[in-house]
C-alpha cells in the first residue's frame, strides 16, 4: 500500500509541480519501498512450490481450473525465483544481468495472472450458476426444515461470491500492473505508450486494499448471554 501510494502520490504531485519538494521525497520513498519489499520475498518461490504439490494431488478440481491454477502458480514461481535473484544482483551477492531477469519475471508475472484471472472468474461465475439453482429449488420448496437448509447455503454461496469478487478484483489489478512491466509493456504495444506511474500506483493501492481487508481478522461472535442459550434449546 505505501508502495503503490506514494508512487501515485509523486506522480501527481510532480504532474502538478516538478520542482515540488514532497513529491520528490514520495518519489524516492517509493523506489525505496520498492526495493526494500525484495528483502521480505526471499524464498517466496517456495510457498508456490508447494501449492504445485497440493494441486497435483488435488482430485476435486476440474481439469480445467486445474490448469488454470497450475500456470498460475508456476508463473509465480518463476516470478519470485526471478525477484530474487534481482534483489541478490542489486545487493552484489550474485551477478546477474538484473534487467534481463526483471523482464523474464514480468512476463511469468503476467501469465500467472492471466490465468488467476481467467481462473477466479470461472470461480465467480460457478458460484453465481450454483446461486440461481439454489433459489430456483428454494422457490419451490415447501418443507420448512429444507427451506432454512436451502436458506443457509444461500448464504454462505452469496458470501463466497463477494470473497470471489475481491478475488476477481484483485486479480484484474496485478494483472494491470503486470502488463506493464519490461518484458510486456501491453499497453505501450497498444497505445505506443505505458501507462503512467498515476495509473499503476492506484491500481496497486486496490490489489493491497484487497490483501488488507482480507488479511484483517474478523470480529468475534458475540456470546448468547446464558438465559438466551437456554431458551434457545
Amino acid at each position: 500500500m505505501m508502495q503503490y501510494g506514494s508512487r501515485a502520490m509523486a506522480f501527481y504531485i510532480l504532474s502538478a509541480d516538478p520542482k515540488s519538494d514532497v513529491g520528490k521525497r514520495l518519489h524516492m520513498m517509493y523506489k525505496v519501498m520498492q526495493q526494500s519489499r525484495k528483502a521480505f520475498r526471499l524464498g517466496k518461490s517456495a510457498t508456490y512450490a508447494k501449492k504445485l504439490q497440493a494441486l497435483a494431488h488435488n482430485k476435486a478440481l476440474p481439469e480445467w481450473q486445474k490448469s488454470l491454477q497450475f500456470i498460475q502458480n508456476v508463473g509465480m514461481f518463476g516470478f519470485f525465483v526471478c525477484d530474487n535473484m534481482v534483489f541478490a544482483s542489486h545487493a552484489k551477492l550474485l551477478h546477474f544481468d538484473a534487467e534481463e531477469t526483471a523482464r523474464r519475471g514480468g512476463v511469468m508475472w503476467f501469465c500467472a495472472n492471466m490465468a488467476g484471472f481467467f481462473s477466479a472468474v470461472d470461480s465467480l461465475n460457478a458460484d453465481v450458476e450454483k446461486e440461481k439453482c439454489v433459489r430456483d429449488i428454494l422457490a419451490s420448496e415447501d418443507d420448512a426444515a429444507r427451506v432454512e437448509a436451502l436458506q443457509i447455503q444461500l448464504e454462505a454461496l452469496r458470501s463466497g461470491r463477494f470473497k470471489k469478487l475481491l478475488a476477481v478484483l484483485k486479480v484484474t489489478c496485478d494483472l494491470i500492473v503486470s502488463s506493464n512491466t519490461s518484458g510486456v509493456r501491453l499497453a505501450e504495444r497498444i497505445t505506443g505508450s505505458k501507462l503512467h506511474d498515476g495509473i499503476i500506483g492506484s491500481v496497486g493501492c486496490v490489489s493491497a486494499a484487497v490483501v488488507l481487508y482480507n488479511a484483517w481478522p474478523n470480529a468475534p461472535k458475540k456470546a448468547l448471554p446464558a438465559g438466551d442459550k437456554s431458551d434457545s434449546k
